[in-house]
Formats: C-alpha cells, structure tokens, sequence
C-alpha cells in the first residue's frame, strides 16, 4: 500500500515525536513511501521496520534514534537528514545520493550503500560491519571512531574521508560477498590510507 507519510502523519493526528510528553510514537511496517516528497517532518523515535522510501525525496527530515530496520531508501536523493542513533540492520540505500546528513552513532550493519554517492556527512560513531559500498564514491566523510570490519569496499572512490585514522578498522573485503578479499586489521588502515584521495 502506497500512501503519503505527511498526509498519513495529519489524519491519523499522530505527533510524531515522542521525546517529549505529548508525543505518540509512529509505528508502521511495510508500508510504501515511495516517490514521494517528504521535507522537515520529525520522525524521531518512529518505528518503520521494513517500509520503503525508494526514489522519494527526503530533505531535513529528523528520523533521531527511528528503527529503520530492512527498510529500503533505493534511487533516493537524501538531504540534511538526521539518522542519529537509527536502528538501520540490513537497510538498503542502493543507487543514491546522500549529503550533508548525519549518521552519528547509527546502527547499520549488513546495510547496502552500493552504488551511492555520500558527500558531506558525519559518519562518527556509525556501526557499519559487513555492509556493502560496492562500487559507492564517498567524499567528505567523517570516519572518528565508525566500526568497521569486513566492511565492503569494493571499487569504491574515497575522497578526502575525514580521520578514517581514527576509525575503529578491524577487516574490509575489496573484494565481493562471493568472492571476498579481506584485509586485516594494519593493512585494512594501510589500503584505506593509501585509496583516501
């Protein structure tokens, strides 16, 4: 079922911010919120577990410690967005463009940025072990302390990823789920280094 989140947000009365003592915590599953255009709603706290947002338009939305868990942001242009503290397991962000966003302390292990652009964000503190951005190009970055480990990179563009030296490096694959190439530990940070242009 495809339906507009802000229409949805205003008939249903929801408020959806719930760090405050009025608020009511949005809670939907699968449901399709594709190709629409959703600017400066607050989505903190929601819970959209397996839901879609794929070729819509997200600028400044706040999703603050929101459970995206499987959820799919494919061909989605993502703008000055808030994924601060989300739950994002296993989200997908397949073929997008994604800039000036925060993913401070995010969770988004087994995630698939592949073949995505991602400009300007603070990936500080983000969990991304075992996720995919195959083929992805990743500039301005900040990397303080992400956790990494057979994290997947391959073909990837790095350019000028902020204290990827100050990441927490365990192991990367440069090369596929099927056929990986994993690079341990001081050789991970040396690959890393060296393909930082």
């Amino acid at each position: 079922m495809q339906i507009n989140l802000e229409n949805d947000i205003k008939l249903h009365g929801l408020y959806v911010s719930s760090v405050g003592a009025k608020g009511k915590k949005l809670i939907k599953d699968e449901v399709n919120f594709s190709k629409n255009k959703l600017e400066e709603i607050d989505l903190s706290e929601s819970s959209l577990t397996e839901c879609i947002f794929s070729e819509a338009i997200i600028k400044k939305v706040d999703f603050f410690r929101a459970e995206l868990y499987s959820s799919y942001f494919e061909k989605t242009i993502i703008e000055e967005t808030n994924f601060t503290k989300v739950k994002g397991d296993f989200a997908s962000f397949m073929n997008s463009q994604i800039s000036n966003s925060d993913f401070v302390k995010s969770d988004f292990p087994e995630s698939n940025f592949s073949d995505t652009i991602i400009k300007a964000c603070n990936f500080t503190e983000i969990d991304i072990r075992e996720a995919d951005f195959t083929n992805s190009v990743i500039e301005n970055v900040d990397f303080k302390l992400a956790n990494i480990d057979q994290t997947i990179l391959k073909n990837v563009k790095l350019i000028n990823v902020k204290n990827i030296d100050k990441a927490m490096i365990e192991s990367i694959n440069i090369g596929s789920i099927d056929n990986p190439i994993i690079l341990e530990s001081k050789e991970a940070f040396d690959w890393l280094m060296k393909n930082n242009k």
